[in-house]
């Protein structure tokens, strides 16, 4: 099945990327942001995934990448990077340190954990957001589609 994400996207404001393992999510968002206007937000909950992303936007885009992680920070008095990536425990801790309108897309990696409160903030910052899941089980589709959280990205 063929899917205009960035179609979608413009639509609804919002999407949920459903991919198995090792079938290109992050590529496939890295591709669509690049192409729509506005500075992203990319929400991720491990490094592996942080690092992941980074790399992809690096090598497929002419974008401006910075990590938000950590000791990590692209508040340095610099303009900020086209693509801010950074975990959720740190975005949750800084995000007072933004402004709301530094953002206008959001990309939460595996969003089934967008139930936990550490994205609550976060996610209500953006105004479009893609989530991305390896799988959408039951319990995916019946408790994370119902939160408050994910109507803003379903």
């Amino acid at each position: 099945m063929k899917v205009n994400l960035i179609g979608d996207f413009n639509q609804f404001q919002s999407t949920l990327l459903v991919c198995a393992t090792g079938t290109g999510k992050t590529q496939i968002f890295v591709e669509a942001m690049a192409r729509m206007p506005g500075r992203t937000l990319v929400l991720a909950h491990r490094r592996e995934l942080i690092d992941q992303a980074k790399a992809r936007f690096e090598q497929l885009t002419g974008l401006s990448v910075g990590v938000e992680m950590a000791g990590q920070t692209v508040l340095d008095g610099s303009p900020l990077p086209d693509v801010v990536i950074a975990s959720v425990q740190t975005m949750q801790r800084r995000l007072q340190k933004f402004k709301p309108d530094d953002f206008g897309k959001i990309v939460v990696d595996e969003a089934h954990r967008i139930l936990g409160g550490s994205y609550t903030a976060p996610v209500a910052f953006c105004l479009h957001g893609i989530g991305l899941v390896a799988t959408e089980s039951e319990d995916c589709s019946c408790h994370t589609k119902r939160s408050l959280l994910l109507e803003r990205l379903v």
